[in-house]
């Protein structure tokens, strides 16, 4: 996720000022940090690049992306690389200098989705699992051990014996279930901050649709604007090329006023936003408002010490492993990604349980 934010490109945007870019300049002069730690993203950039880069590049970028206030989120657990930059290569300016003569797979920055939705990717994994029982309507009420065993009940108060249970979902819905066995890493858990977001899903036909959208990522509002929105994403024109789509963000922790609107009075707002924006002739064909309670979590500073303490309290827990993306990244390829090595750690743990490599 940190090929979404390049100082060196924000660098060449019109709407940066004089100072900001001369502020900018100097950089390769400014002493890397000795202290150790984690800091926020705000605090570094403004202590690298200058107050008015972090207020005019930085700060509207990162509030539309991430939907958060850089000094809100972990340097350490959000964008690692800058600070390793730093300390490696002494400033940003020289680990840029070093990248050129670096011989690097050249990757794509646009964003990526399934021809078919992300309902692609759930089905393909139904499949694979082919012969094991699924109980896709069967919520969980708790977690417990007893002996050597973990026991998952069900709202239904069905018990399920298991040698590992994997509780992959967000740390906040993870938290209850673990209360009753362990207060304390259930409050461990509690202590990641998610929070809630709105979304409005947008149809319009191509000739209602005067100004420019956007192809593929976000547009970011001006730093100096009131938009009734955090973020807005344009998407490819339909096949037959008749109607475009998009998606507004919105989230609580940025514009609480905006998010406990109703859901009509919301959208009468951004579509007044959008008619400045982009031109629109008329109303949208289609219109679907989700709201998310604490879905979106947010890194914040020290994030790390948090995981640490969770991790530790896992341990006293074994066959118990926690995934998703309250943890080690929240992008859907992160979370991919965390999702096989946990399969792979658990897979590893049942081997040398059945062996007898583990003693209880």
């Amino acid at each position: 996720m940190a090929g979404l934010f390049d100082p060196a490109a924000l660098f060449w945007s019109p709407l940066l000022g004089f100072s900001a870019k001369a502020r900018f300049l100097a950089e390769p002069w400014v002493p890397r940090e000795k202290k150790s730690g984690d800091e926020s993203l705000g605090h570094f950039i403004r202590r690298r690049l200058g107050a008015a880069f972090y207020r005019e590049a930085v700060r509207p970028v990162i509030r539309g992306v991430y939907m958060a206030d850089p000094d809100d989120l972990s340097l350490e657990a959000v964008f690692p690389g800058l600070r390793k930059k730093e300390q490696t290569y002494g400033s940003l300016a020289n680990a840029a200098l070093a990248d050129v003569f670096k011989k690097k797979n050249a990757g794509s920055d646009r964003f990526w989705n399934f021809k078919n939705g992300l309902e692609s990717l759930t089905g393909a994994l139904v499949r694979a699992l082919n012969g094991c029982e699924l109980r896709t309507v069967s919520p969980v009420r708790r977690w417990k051990r007893e002996g050597t065993r973990g026991h998952l009940v069900l709202e239904s108060g069905e018990k399920f014996r298991a040698d590992a249970v994997c509780l992959a979902m967000t740390a906040a819905d993870a938290a209850p279930l673990l209360r009753e066995a362990d207060a304390a890493l259930s409050q461990d858990l509690t202590g990641i901050r998610y929070d809630s977001v709105l979304t409005f899903n947008f149809v319009f036909k191509k000739e209602d649709l005067l100004g420019k959208i956007p192809d593929s990522g976000f547009f970011v509002p001006a730093h100096d604007a009131t938009y009734p929105f955090s973020s807005l994403k344009g998407f490819d024109p339909t096949p037959g090329g008749e109607y475009r789509r998009l998606r507004v963000f919105i989230s609580e922790a940025m514009l609480p006023e905006i998010f406990r609107e109703e859901d009509g009075t919301a959208e009468k707002k951004i579509l007044r936003a959008l008619e400045t924006l982009l031109g629109i002739r008329s109303s949208p064909a289609y219109v679907t408002a989700e709201r998310y309670r604490k879905a979106l979590p947010c890194y914040e500073t020290g994030h790390g010490e948090k995981i640490a303490r969770i991790e530790a309290g896992l341990r006293k827990h074994p066959g118990l492993f926690l995934t998703g993306n309250g943890f080690r990244g929240f992008g859907i390829t992160e979370c991919i990604y965390a999702a096989r090595n946990k399969a792979q750690e658990i897979l590893v743990y049942c081997q040398n349980l059945r062996s007898g490599t583990f003693a209880f």
